[in-house]
């Protein structure tokens, strides 16, 4: 097999899809056996190539930092990728996000991680008529649909209309050998002054429902000394709401917003926080929570989408529509350690079932499936 991958989604600073790109080519090329890969990507520094996988560069205008740049990448994907996937003799595309050509002389595999532009339209005005267009034809157009969770694979037919057997769920990895617990350092107590705390990690947009998390910390702050620590960037389009509402709310003192993170200090906020809280409306599948059960933090999550799916018997579950519910949920964590203590054990064995390495394999299983039919 002479694999291609459009790898341009990957960027200097890449968001969760780029990373995964990242750990995706680089599964796949150390599971290559003897089928030659090409990369199509303008950050091969990203990535570990191998003396038999090859690397086409892609103007870095492709790159999706603003609507100049979502725009050009659409026009090197439907004008420009075709000729070159001809000139390279691939036999399958593999897509590793949901931008693909519309019309390609060989199969393809587009992969769809989620549907929030359908979902949460308000959040993704642009975003929406592309995948209502686009990204609804090149569902129906691939030879395969891959994706991250059953819950987004019934999404995906439900809002496409396309047959549940072109859908392979493949769930995503993590990496183990960073994500484990671990002590905190000076510099990561000295965020928090040395006293308990609650810890959201994510970003900022509505549909991760940090006004919930807010509002359920202030219902049960009285009773437990903890701090909430919100890690993400702090989004200008969301963050000062959400800091006016901790002052109304009158946990503003209580309430740490913090911006960027090393990724060494991940895990060490992961591995020190009393509950990890994640109560999204929505998630394609919810990495945060792997890495948090990894790390040994007891986890609060939503009763809903694929987050039972990810965390099993392993987590606390919550109404994420009612702060009561949320504040309950981290209420019960806090105040029994037995409870506390089981979280931690089975989260860790939970997280152990997952890996780049077995997200690899399952992918290459597809990719081999694709060429065969």
């Amino acid at each position: 097999m002479r694999l291609g991958i459009n790898a341009s989604i990957i960027s200097p600073k890449p968001s969760g899809l780029g990373c995964y790109s990242e750990n995706i080519i680089n599964q796949l090329v150390q599971q290559r056996n003897n089928d030659q890969i090409v990369v199509y990507t303008s950050f091969p520094d990203r990535l570990d190539l191998f003396s038999n996988s090859a690397v086409r560069l892609i103007p870095e205008a492709v790159q999706p930092i603003s609507l100049k740049g979502h725009l050009n990448r659409f026009s090197w994907a439907q004008f420009t990728l075709p000729g070159i996937i001809h000139r390279d003799k691939i036999d399958l595309l593999l897509n590793t996000y949901v931008d693909g050509p519309l019309f390609l002389p060989v199969p393809q595999i587009i992969t769809i991680h989620d549907l929030l532009p359908l979902i949460f339209p308000q959040e993704y005005p642009r975003q929406r008529l592309y995948f209502k267009t686009c990204v609804r034809t090149l569902a129906n157009k691939a030879k395969i649909v891959l994706t991250c969770s059953e819950h987004t694979k019934k999404d995906i037919v439900r809002c496409f209309g396309i047959s549940p057997l072109k859908i392979r769920t493949v769930h995503l990895g993590f990496d183990p050998t960073h994500f484990y617990p671990r002590k905190a350092s000076a510099q990561v107590k000295g965020l928090t002054g040395g006293l308990p705390y609650i810890l959201y990690l994510g970003n900022l947009l509505p549909h991760k429902n940090v006004s919930g998390v807010i509002r359920a910390f202030a219902n049960i702050s009285k009773k437990f000394p903890h701090l909430l620590l919100i890690a993400g960037n702090k989004d200008p389009r969301y963050f000062p709401g959400l800091q006016a509402l901790t002052k109304s709310l009158e946990v503003n003192q209580r309430v740490v917003f913090l911006d960027y993170l090393t990724y060494a200090q991940i895990p060490e906020l992961l591995s020190s926080c009393d509950v990890f809280v994640f109560a999204s409306l929505y998630e394609g599948f919810g990495l945060p929570l792997l890495e948090a059960m990894s790390c040994g933090a007891p986890v609060v999550t939503s009763n809903s989408s694929s987050m039972p799916e990810v965390c099993a018997d392993s987590a606390i579950y919550v109404n994420p529509y009612s702060y009561e519910s949320i504040s309950e949920g981290i209420k019960k964590v806090l105040s029994d350690n037995a409870l506390r203590d089981s979280l931690i054990a089975k989260g860790v064995e939970r997280s152990r079932l997952f890996s780049w390495k077995n997200t690899g394999k399952d992918t290459y299983a597809v990719l081999r499936e694709a060429l065969a039919k």
